[in-house]
């Protein structure tokens, strides 16, 4: 059997084979300028559910996560079997806003664009599968949560060769059903001598 680019074969051959690689040059150099941060918009994960069926399953949940992770030999601290928003499953409350105290990650509330962001660099979110921080280990795979309403990646690059600024931005929306994720793109040109005067 074969396939267009050439017939089976094994892993242990595959490993074994070498691959070319070509490097195109591109005409242009584009180099990144500042590390890349990662923004997010919360709500509190205490609110209430729209139906008692959705209460019910809410409920249901984390009274099964309590029977597994929380029975003889193991024990949960009091706040895990108390506080809501600790659930395993919890439906959105009301927005994070200026003037709360409220951490996330061990990040403080900021502003940022006239919204309140919790703001970190990308890559100590996704170079490492852990992040210690104010005494406690966390696992950075949970920075996104079931708290996030909105996040966003940004990205800042320089095209020294014209003058050029860019920021790249990808924009996750978790605040409705579907999630939605949208690229934008905006760039800058450094204007002077002739340009400027023009």
């Amino acid at each position: 059997m074969e396939y267009v680019d050439g017939p089976i074969m094994s892993d242990r051959t595959r490993l074994d084979k070498n691959i070319e690689v070509v490097k195109w040059d591109l005409p242009q150099k584009t180099v990144l300028m500042a590390p890349p941060l990662i923004v997010q918009e919360r709500t509190r994960r205490d609110g209430e559910c729209g139906n008692s069926w959705a209460k019910k399953f809410k409920d249901g949940m984390q009274a099964r996560m309590l029977a597994i992770k929380c029975s003889p030999p193991f024990e949960c601290d009091d706040k895990i079997l108390q506080q809501q928003e600790l659930s395993v499953y919890t439906c959105p409350g009301e927005k994070i806003k200026k003037g709360s105290n409220e951490k996330h990650f061990g990040l403080d509330l900021a502003e940022f664009q006239g919204k309140q962001v919790y703001a970190d660099m990308l890559y100590s979110l996704t170079d490492y599968p852990f992040l210690f921080r104010e005494g406690q280990l966390r696992r950075t795979e949970d920075f996104i949560d079931s708290g996030t309403e909105r996040a966003q990646m940004i990205f800042l690059f320089y095209t020294p060769d014209v003058g050029v600024a860019s920021v790249l931005r990808f924009i996750v929306d978790f605040s409705q059903e579907k999630v939605m994720v949208r690229p934008k793109v905006q760039h800058y040109l450094m204007l002077e001598g002739a340009d400027l005067t023009q």
